[in-house]
């Protein structure tokens, strides 16, 4: 549970404008426990996704601003 805790935030962390790498996080998490490759790639990509809405949000920017 504490793994998919710390995968979660790498991945949410990842999604913003901090200098980290959640692709490092999830390839060794993945690594120790590859019978739990689908919920591990799960997780990740909650934590991603709700990183990139939440910092969007915060800015207050949309999509289109980004291109």
């Amino acid at each position: 549970m504490a793994t998919l805790t710390l995968l979660f935030f790498a991945a949410f962390a990842g999604a913003t404008l901090l200098p980290l790498s959640s692709e490092v996080a999830f390839g060794a998490t993945v690594l120790a426990h590859p019978a739990n490759a689908m919920i591990l790639l799960l997780v990740a990509t909650v934590g991603n996704s709700l990183g990139i809405t939440m910092y969007l949000g915060a800015t207050k920017m949309t999509f289109f601003d980004l291109l």
